[in-house]
This record gives structure tokens, sequence and C-alpha cells, in this order.
């Protein structure tokens, strides 16, 4: 693995345990329920890496929400229908968002590329 592709996914992770850290303090607070922290370190961790820290960011976050804020605490099981239905939304969202982005990114650098090759052209003619 390559140094840039291995910081993209080392990015993607600390964007994940950023969320967690920052989300534990408010967690019990009453009407504190909802992952958005952990939306936003998916998004940014596909805008920035691409699909594949994304999709990694999605599966980390999933596994932390498991582990760090639904009982039993330390588990990866769930122990309530509604937690369970939850972290199944919060997993489809973020794939979603993942794909969203990374799509936006390559249509993107597309774009940017054609306008680039288009721009050539005024500077190479005889």
């Amino acid at each position: 693995m390559s140094r840039v592709l291995r910081l993209r996914y080392d990015i993607a992770s600390l964007n994940v345990m950023a969320a967690l850290l920052l989300t534990l303090p408010l967690w019990s607070l009453p009407h504190v329920f909802g992952f958005p922290l952990f939306w936003v370190a998916v998004g940014a961790s596909t805008w920035y890496g691409g699909l594949g820290p994304g999709l990694w960011a999605t599966i980390c976050a999933t596994v932390v929400i498991a582990d760090f804020l639904l009982p039993p605490f330390d588990s990866l099981a769930v122990a309530t229908s509604p937690d369970r239905a939850w972290l199944v939304a919060f997993a489809c969202v973020a794939v979603l968002l993942t794909l969203r982005i990374a799509r936006h990114k390559q249509e993107r650098a597309k774009e940017m590329s054609e306008s680039y090759s288009d721009r050539s052209d005024l500077f190479f003619t005889a």
C-alpha cells in the first residue's frame, strides 16, 4: 500500500475517533441521539480520501457506535430493536453519503481535466 493511500485510510480512522471523542461528553444530555458527528467524519473522509477511505470510515463508525454508544457497552451486540434500527439507518445513510460524495468528486475531476485540456489548445497553437 502506498504511503499516500495509507495516509488517506489513517485520516479516515482519525476522523471517526475524533467524532467519538466529541460525541461521548454529549451522549448523556437529553434529546441527544443520532450520529451527526459520525456522518461528518464519513463525509470528510470520503471528500479527502475517496470511496475506499469513506467506506472504511463507515465501517469503523458503525463498529465504534455499536461498541461504545449503544448498550450493552464494550460489545458489538446491540440490545434493543430501536438501537439496531438506528445503527442500520446510520450505516445506510453513511454508505449513500459516501457514494454521493465520491461520485461528485469523480465528476468534478472529469470536468476539471476537460477544462484543462481545452485550455491547453490555447497555449500550444502555432
